[in-house]
């Protein structure tokens, strides 16, 4: 049975007993019941080989329903899973895939003449899970505040950055590296812009090879509104569709931007979430003000609760993701009110890196 912040709740007792898990379920016990589904969690993996830092864990599962439900609807991922009827290519991790790399060919064959033969080419792939992760650091008095409000400040923050990270990442046309899948656009095709946003759209749709019944357009809140001031009302802000293609909006895609993918093409790894948290740790902090800084969390009186998100995404041919950047009409739009976004190479957003 799920429960509003068990996710949060769980990790906050872990860190507030020093990661003695037997400590952490009396204190879920006294505050929540000894039977209830936050207690339960730790006290399978007090009883089992399952860790609360492993997605798998039923019972954590069971607490995390909210906050992977936060996630999902921030998440890209879950708002194009949402919007098309089949969702994505969904692969299980380390899994062996065949891959053929080189088709069998026909030939005309005259009367009594050899049949030519070809090789067919193969090759094994696996896909391996990456890792997103995030970190709320506060007080230990904070912390232990027993109260909704405290936890769902806690809840919200911590799903919002591992959410706003994946779809930013997603959505880029980033390359890819040891730690991170990369954009999605990366090794997609970029078309030029026609300086008419409805003849970008119609341009996406001409150029595009993958299956238009799967298609599914993405673009930023602001650009979506603008294609329903040119007249397309079954989109908004909010999504909808355009051209008779289902639309999701994200502030993860730029505003000059807009992709056409196709996700049953895009092989997905999405093994949900694990946590953790510690009060006995040294923590590097980035800091806006200056250099990063190495905190001592007991020293301090802190207490740090991590989520870890377990996802990776590939395209199984360019083909089936384009995308044009600064679209004509909102570039203008963006440009008159002075709004216009500066694309860098760190975000990897609007150029390949």
């Amino acid at each position: 049975m799920a429960t509003r912040y068990g996710f949060i709740q769980v990790a906050r007792a872990v860190a507030l007993s020093r990661g003695n898990l037997i400590e952490a379920r009396s204190m879920l016990a006294a505050q929540h019941g000894l039977h209830s589904p936050q207690a339960e969690a730790v006290q399978r993996a007090i009883t089992t080989t399952d860790s609360l830092d492993n997605p798998d864990n039923v019972a954590l599962q069971g607490v995390a329903a909210d906050f992977v439900s936060l996630i999902h609807r921030r998440s890209i991922i879950a708002k194009i899973r949402e919007a098309t009827a089949g969702g994505f290519h969904r692969v299980l991790p380390y899994a062996a895939m065949l891959k053929q790399t080189e088709g069998t060919a026909a030939a005309w064959v005259g009367e009594a003449l050899v049949i030519p033969v070809t090789d067919a080419a193969f090759q094994i792939e696996r896909m391996s899970p990456m890792k997103v992760a995030g970190m709320v650091i506060v007080t230990e008095e904070f912390a232990k505040v027993i109260s909704d409000a405290s936890d769902a400040i806690l809840n919200r923050d911590l799903a919002r950055a591992v959410a706003d990270k994946i779809t930013e990442t997603f959505c880029s046309t980033a390359a890819p590296s040891d730690t991170s899948p990369g954009g999605i656009f990366y090794h997609g095709t970029e078309i030029t812009s026609t300086g008419d946003l409805l003849s970008d759209a119609t341009q996406l749709i001409a150029d595009f090879e993958g299956d238009i019944e799967s298609a599914v357009f993405v673009c930023s809140p602001l650009m979506a509104a603008v294609f329903n001031t040119l007249g397309i009302d079954q989109v908004g802000a909010q999504g909808g569709y355009i051209c008779g293609i289902p639309a999701v909006t994200t502030t993860g895609m730029d505003d000059g931007m807009l992709g056409l993918i196709d996700p049953s093409r895009v092989k997905l790894i999405d093994s949900g979430v694990g946590i953790d948290a510690s009060k006995q740790a040294a923590v590097s902090v980035a800091n806006a003000q200056g250099p990063v800084q190495l905190v001592s969390l007991w020293q301090q009186n802190l207490v740090s609760m991590r989520a870890v998100a377990f996802v990776n995404w590939a395209l199984m041919d360019a083909s089936v993701a384009t995308w044009v950047q600064d679209a004509g009409a909102v570039s203008r739009a963006l440009r008159q009110s002075g709004k216009a976004t500066a694309t860098t190479a760190s975000t990897g957003k609007g150029a390949k890196t």
